[in-house]
C-alpha cells in the first residue's frame, strides 16, 4: 500500500505548473501540471494499493506503477510497511519508566505491557514522573495498570538476576524489553537486561537514566549487534569525590525520552532501523536537541 508523505502540499502557480513542496525536508519540485497526475495523488491522501488506484481512475497500471515509484524515489510518496504486534516488558517505573509506559499505550499493535517495579508512589515523585497525588501510597504496577485498556501484567518485585528477567520473558512472550530502572545500579541492571535480552535472541532499550537534567539517550540494541552495552560501557576505575546535582530531571525533558523510545519501537515494529541505532549520547537542554555520536 502507498500513501503521500505526510507534510507534502500540491499547489498550481499561475504559468500552469505543478508545484510540490515537501515542507518536512524543506523540498520543491515543480513540473507539468497533468489532471491524471492529481487524480492519483488526490487517491492517495488515504493508503491505497496499486489495484485500488487503477480500478478508481481507470488508468492503465504501467502508468501507476511508473507514477508511483518515480514519487517514491523522492519521498514524496511511501510505501506503507506492516506493523509488527509485540508484546513489550518494562523494567522500572520512575521518572522515565512512567513516561515512557505512557507513550507504549499511543502506539499501534502492542499486545501486552509487561510491567515490573516493587515500588509505590511517594509525594517526590508528582509533577515528575507520570503520576498525581491521589496516587500517592499505591503501588505504580497497580496505578498505571488501570490507564489502558492494553493487556497489561504486573510483577511487584526488583531483578537483580538474570534468570529473573529471563523467566518474564518465556512466560509473557515478551518480543522486545527496556530497561529504566536503576537498582542494583543502573548499569549493572544493564548488563542484566542485556545477558537476559542476547540468550532470548530479542531486542532491548538500555535507558541510563539522568543525573539532573542531564539524560541520556535511549541505546536500541539488536540481539545480533556486534555492538553491544557491555562492549561500549565499560567501568572505569574513577573514585567519585562529590556531583553536583540541584534538582531532578524535569517532566518535558523526560517526555523528549519517552518519546524518542516510542519512535524507536515504531522503526522496528516496522522492520526499519530504529532512530539512533547504534548511537549514544545525551539530551542538551540549553538547545533543547539530541546530541549524539556513533559508537564504534
Amino acid at each position: 500500500m502507498f500513501i503521500i508523505k505526510n507534510g507534502v502540499h500540491f499547489f498550481k502557480n499561475k504559468d500552469e505548473k505543478l508545484v510540490i513542496i515537501d515542507y518536512t525536508e524543506g523540498k520543491k519540485y515543480q513540473i507539468q501540471f497533468q489532471e491524471m497526475l492529481i487524480k492519483i495523488m488526490r487517491l492517495l491522501r488515504v493508503k491505497k494499493t496499486i489495484k485500488e488506484v487503477v480500478d478508481y481512475t481507470g488508468i492503465k497500471e504501467s502508468e501507476v506503477i511508473e507514477i508511483i515509484s518515480s514519487f517514491e524515489k523522492i519521498g514524496i510518496i511511501e510505501k506503507i510497511k506492516n506493523t509488527k504486534s509485540i508484546s513489550v516488558a518494562i523494567i522500572g517505573l520512575g521518572t522515565t519508566g512512567s513516561h515512557i509506559f505512557r507513550q507504549i499505550t499511543k502506539l499501534d499493535n502492542i499486545v501486552k505491557i509487561v510491567l515490573v517495579d516493587d515500588d509505590r508512589v511517594e509525594y517526590d515523585n508528582i509533577n515528575r514522573q507520570d503520576f498525581i497525588e491521589k496516587d500517592i501510597g499505591k503501588f505504580k504496577v497497580d496505578v498505571l495498570e488501570k490507564q489502558t485498556e492494553i493487556l497489561t501484567v504486573t510483577y511487584k518485585q526488583k531483578v537483580i538476576e538474570k534468570d529473573e528477567i529471563s523467566k518474564i520473558i518465556i512466560n509473557e512472550k515478551i518480543k522486545l524489553i527496556i530497561h529504566a530502572a536503576d537498582y542494583p545500579s543502573s548499569h549493572e541492571l544493564a548488563l542484566i537486561i542485556e545477558d537476559a535480552a542476547r540468550e532470548s535472541k530479542i531486542p532491548y532499550i538500555i535507558n541510563f537514566g539522568y543525573i539532573s537534567n542531564v539524560v541520556s539517550l535511549p541505546e536500541f540494541y539488536f540481539p545480533t549487534d556486534s555492538i553491544t552495552y557491555r562492549k561500549t560501557h565499560q567501568s572505569n576505575d574513577y573514585e567519585l569525590i562529590f556531583l553536583q546535582s540541584i534538582e531532578k530531571a524535569s517532566y518535558r525533558v523526560i517526555e523528549n525520552l519517552a518519546t524518542l523510545i516510542a519512535q524507536q519501537i515504531i522503526d522496528y515494529q516496522r522492520e526499519g532501523i530504529p532512530i539512533k541505532h547504534g548511537e549514544r549520547g545525551y539530551f542538551h537542554v540549553g538547545n533543547y536537541e539530541w546530541r549524539s555520536e556513533k559508537l564504534v
